[in-house]
């Protein structure tokens, strides 16, 4: 039954929020009608569990109209009412949480009312709160612009005057924020290309990229922050020194929005894990300073949303990467009832396999090798394309480990690889560049392997191996390939 909108909706509602709709329905400027009251009591009895198969019309209907005979358009008609009832609670709702929404709406309806000093009034009043807030980003500038586009245009204002500058105004805001959203969603758009066969395209980012380069509007700090995000994606082999990127981000991110914060943390993340994967520590280590920003500002969850699986997963593994064992752990069981109840068990055995992956490393214990690969084979082959690179990768690093102490054969570590490589190349959402940096690593894996299992190793051996993996810009988690052709040095 949650497919009918109405179950919906009083399913999204919060159990506060159940009290508040009764007091709503209850109000005769929002409802005239009884029986929505009625209905919307009766749903309440079911909430949360708005799929119970007890909840049917007919019986729906029984309890608001007692004895009448059922008549389905009767009670088509009352459910529709209700749910348009409910979805103009959740916009009066919005409108309580939202300076901005409750000054459009009223500046909206003073716009063509007989009192000009009165809407001017109002606009100046949104202004001036405007000025006493720290944020200065691009949804800062959107509404600027869009007040003093309401108040040049307004048919009561001089348009041929020095005594206000409204247009100038009106202007240069529209053009910050035209700047900043380019910058913003053409560094999105790059990232986007990365992972998906995108053809998207922006025919205004070269000009603003140039504009943004050689012009004042650089010195504004959001500007200038988002203008060298946009260029190292645009050059993404040229690296940038951390410390200038951490000083540009200190200064910008509190006149952030917190949506803009959001995505700057997770634009840096997304530029420093290439890096990462070649088996730069600095940028691990970037990173891992970012995912904590971001849960120092509880940014892990977005509203009631439950926390996103990617993001716990990565979170976690590159707390392992950097030797935070316990920080991890601690993480785990701090955020893993919140992950999506369809998706928890997976990512937390997932999680759990990593752990003892790197657990095993820090105390050379098979013991935790064993668990890792135990909890990975928890995993359903083909589960979900968010969990098959990531319990394939482990999977074969975590055998090799077995195979340095004689636990597992080359035949077996070699077949594993062979299999990792035909569901890649089988896979038709993988984009061909991801799919190449995970080929070039099972080539250097295999070469590990072999060199692994030389009696009669030499040094010149690994050294190329090395030379070669140095050689190799395509190729993803470098850091470990490079770790362990090292410990094959004598």
């Amino acid at each position: 039954m949650l497919g009918y909108k109405l179950f919906r909706l009083v399913s999204v509602l919060g159990k506060h929020e159940l009290t508040e709709m009764d007091k709503f329905l209850q109000s005769p400027f929002h409802n005239t009608h009884q029986e929505c009251g009625l209905l919307f009591r009766q749903l309440c009895k079911f909430y949360p569990e708005m799929d119970n198969p007890k909840l049917t019309k007919e019986y729906l209907f029984a309890r608001v109209y007692g004895k009448s005979q059922f008549d389905d358009g009767k009670m088509r008609k009352l459910m529709t009412r209700l749910t348009g009832l409910l979805e103009r609670y959740l916009m009066v709702k919005a409108l309580d949480g939202s300076a901005e929404m409750r000054s459009k709406a009223l500046i909206h309806s003073l716009e063509d009312r007989s009192d000009y000093g009165l809407f001017k009034a109002v606009i100046d009043g949104r202004l001036s709160e405007m000025e006493q807030a720290p944020e200065r980003g691009r949804e800062y500038f959107r509404e600027k612009y869009q007040l003093f586009q309401s108040i040049f245009f307004h048919s009561e204002t001089g348009k041929f005057t020095v005594d206000h500058n409204y247009f100038q105004e009106y202007l240069s805001n529209f053009e910050n924020y035209f700047a900043l959203a380019t910058l913003q969603n053409g560094t999105e758009n790059i990232l986007r290309r990365r992972f998906l066969k995108s053809r998207d395209e922006m025919f205004f980012l070269e000009a603003v990229d140039q504009v943004t380069a050689t012009t004042a509007i650089n010195r504004m700090p959001l500007v200038k922050f988002f203008h060298q995000v946009f260029r190292m994606y645009h050059a993404p082999n040229e690296q940038v020194d951390l410390e200038y990127l951490r000083g540009l981000l200190s200064q910008s991110f509190d006149l952030m929005s917190y949506d803009e914060q959001r995505m700057s943390l997770k634009l840096l993340i997304n530029y420093a894990i290439p890096f990462t994967n070649q088996g730069s520590a600095a940028h691990t280590k970037f990173i891992f300073e970012l995912y904590k920003v971001g849960l120092e500002k509880g940014m892990v969850m977005v509203g009631e949303s439950a926390v996103s699986t990617d993001l716990f997963m990565n979170i976690t593994t590159t707390g392992l990467l950097v030797g935070e064992l316990d920080w991890t752990q601690d993480f785990i069981k701090k955020y893993g009832d919140l992950l999506p109840d369809e998706e928890r068990e997976l990512t937390l055995q997932y999680c759990a396999a990593n752990w003892h992956y790197y657990n095993g490393l820090y105390l050379d214990s098979m013991i935790e090798f064993e668990k890792s690969l135990q909890a990975i084979n928890l995993i359903p082959v083909r589960s979900s394309e968010k969990f098959d690179l990531r319990a394939r990768s482990l999977q074969v690093r975590v055998s090799y480990e077995l195979y340095k102490r004689d636990a597992e054969s080359l035949d077996n570590i070699l077949a594993l690889a062979r299999n990792f490589q035909r569901h890649i190349a089988a896979n038709q959402t993988y984009s061909e560049a991801k799919k190449e940096t995970y080929y070039h690593f099972l080539h250097h894996y295999k070469v590990l392997s072999r060199l692994a299992n030389d009696p009669d190793l030499e040094n010149r051996d690994v050294e190329q191996a090395l030379a070669e993996l140095e050689a190799d810009k395509n190729c993803i988690m470098r850091r470990w390939l490079d770790e362990k052709l090292k410990e094959l040095l004598r």
